[in-house]
């Protein structure tokens, strides 16, 4: 087979650091212009296995960001996503494999088909995040050189990429609607619709009145009702979805309990929290979220959701989790070491006098630049998962007390997106494409305002999405964000993994003295105004009513 041929040889590829869906695209459907109108998926190899898996895609489209984040040091592999091209190619797979059987002595021909020199060169990208750190250059490239031919078993690995698509363990693809039918079957089967619980919370103390309720024994899996003091609203959804969007919150960032950046959150070894089965109870609250239609944890640490589906063995180096600063930039300095004597150096920094107790207890100068991944691993996974193991098991315990976790272990590429930060992502198309529009009678005067309307609101959600809405600019600019308007909508600030029980709509009022957006978060709809017909005047209006609303439950 001559993928050069066709147009999908090997070329070099590079992208922006930053670069958007969109962006990837470009550059893609540029280099390879055969994939053009056939889209194409973005592979690696799985974590405990040489099977290649498909990427899954965020809400807010692949970025070079979210495949640096999931990624970090695996291969990545392009494939045409129509396998129209596999009828085209078949003859000469053929041919390719017939060559290799008689040429190739090795009995260990799969393995090799992912593992060869010309493997090694395959569409690839060093996404390590410290190393990308590190580089001077702006750009990420998919490919080291620029060759004529492939190696033959190079030629085997990408033909069966195309040709068995069925074989290849596509865990998004393949196993998205089977996670979310399995998900949608646990929560009909374990939710018991008739016996409800009241949930009475402070809203300035979400945290403390949760656990609270939960070390009492609310049960996860009886529906919730939930009043927040002094705010009037009746609970028919709207309040139990803003419940959990602010509990999660909470948890996140709740820095007894947890530590490290925002949305990369390890968890912190607090003796005393195990003691009280804090950790436990935090663990019963994300899954009675995720059983009861509200918000993922989307703020745990890549290490620790490795941990969670994977066991040690699955948890790749993630230098960029470890949240001691200090820490964190040695060994940096460490992985980017090029010579034995600055690597030796390094190991004798103070900072590292804890690696004798990790059993890296030989002196400095006994180890060699080869062993430099399997120290860096130690070190990781020391920092970011066993110093809290206990923490961690203790929450995981409690996260699968209706099977949720055990659940998600099956499914665990599925899991790893719902899980990711990037699900949060959300982008005026998601938005409008949620949204169901209640419009009068075609022809009507009101049908014409209407229409007027909900170009300008659609105009300002691609605004917002653009950064040009902003709540306020005094004393510093502070930007509008889509999650506040599905939040002023619905209650919750993300689509929960199994969608909203219903669309979302939007209604219009033809008040002409009313010129601010309202909510009712039960029945998750928006209400316009139609009396503005000012576009400036629209978005401010609409910005306003959206930004002083937020944290009212119920009508707004």
């Amino acid at each position: 087979m001559n993928l050069a041929s066709w147009g999908l040889g090997l070329k070099r590829l590079s992208f922006p650091r930053e670069a958007s869906s969109a962006e990837i695209d470009t550059i893609v459907y540029g280099s390879f212009p055969q994939l053009s109108g056939r889209g194409y998926d973005i592979l690696r190899t799985g974590p405990k296995c040489k099977s290649l898996v498909v990427i899954a895609t965020p809400p807010g489209g692949m970025t070079i960001p979210y495949m640096m984040d999931i990624v970090q040091q695996s291969k990545l592999y392009i494939r045409p996503k129509d396998h129209s091209l596999v009828e085209q190619l078949q003859t000469d797979v053929a041919d390719a494999s017939k060559n290799c059987s008689e040429s190739d002595d090795s009995s260990d021909k799969s393995p090799r088909a992912f593992r060869s020199k010309g493997a090694e060169r395959a569409v690839e990208v060093s996404s390590s995040a410290s190393d990308m750190e590190q580089q001077s250059s702006p750009f990420v490239s998919l490919l080291d050189e620029s060759e004529e031919e492939f190696d033959k078993q190079l030629k085997l690995a990408i033909s069966a990429s195309l040709l068995e698509s069925n074989a290849v363990v596509d865990a998004v693809e393949t196993e998205s609607i089977p996670f979310k039918e399995a998900l949608k079957k646990l929560c009909e089967t374990t939710i018991k619709p008739k016996e409800y619980q009241r949930i009475t919370i402070r809203r300035s103390h979400i945290f403390d009145d949760s656990i609270r309720l939960f070390q009492k024994g609310v049960c996860c899996n009886k529906p919730f009702k939930v009043t927040f003091i002094g705010e009037p609203a009746v609970d028919l959804g709207g309040p139990l979805r803003e419940y959990f969007t602010v509990m999660m919150r909470a948890i996140a960032k709740n820095s007894s309990l947890f530590e490290g950046r925002t949305g990369q959150r390890v968890l912190r070894s607090n003796v005393s929290a195990v003691l009280e089965k804090t950790y436990l109870h935090v663990g019963r609250m994300m899954g009675a979220s995720l059983l009861q239609g509200g918000s993922p944890p989307t703020f745990l640490a890549n290490s620790i959701v490795d941990y969670m589906l994977y066991g040690i063995e699955g948890v790749q180096l993630r230098i960029n989790n470890i949240p001691d600063i200090a820490l964190q930039k040695v060994l940096k300095e460490l992985e980017d070491a090029s010579s034995v004597s600055e690597f030796q150096g390094l190991l004798d920094n103070p900072v590292l006098s804890h690696r004798i107790q990790l059993g890296i207890d030989k002196p400095s100068t006994h180890y060699h630049l080869t062993d430099k991944s399997h120290i860096l691993r130690i070190l990781c996974i020391h920092q970011t998962i066993l110093s809290s193991k206990g923490q961690i098991d203790q929450m995981m315990e409690g996260l699968n007390e209706h099977g949720l976790l055990s659940l998600m272990k099956k499914y665990p590429e599925c899991a790893r997106v719902m899980l990711s930060n990037a699900t949060e992502v959300l982008t005026a198309a998601a938005m409008i494409d949620l949204f169901q529009v209640e419009y009068s009678s075609c022809g009507s005067n009101n049908r014409q305002k209407e229409e007027a309307s909900i170009i300008m609101f659609y105009d300002y959600l691609q605004d917002i999405e653009d950064g040009k809405v902003f709540l306020s600019t005094e004393p510093t600019k502070v930007q509008m964000a889509l999650e506040k308007v599905l939040q002023f909508t619905t209650g919750s600030r993300s689509i929960p993994p199994l969608g909203f029980d219903s669309s979302p709509t939007i209604n219009f009022c033809h008040d002409p003295a009313v010129t601010l957006p309202t909510s009712n978060t039960c029945s998750m709809s928006i209400t316009l105004p139609t009396a503005i017909i000012n576009v400036d005047t629209f978005s401010s209006r609409m910005t306003y009513g959206i930004g002083n609303s937020l944290g009212c439950l119920g009508h707004v």
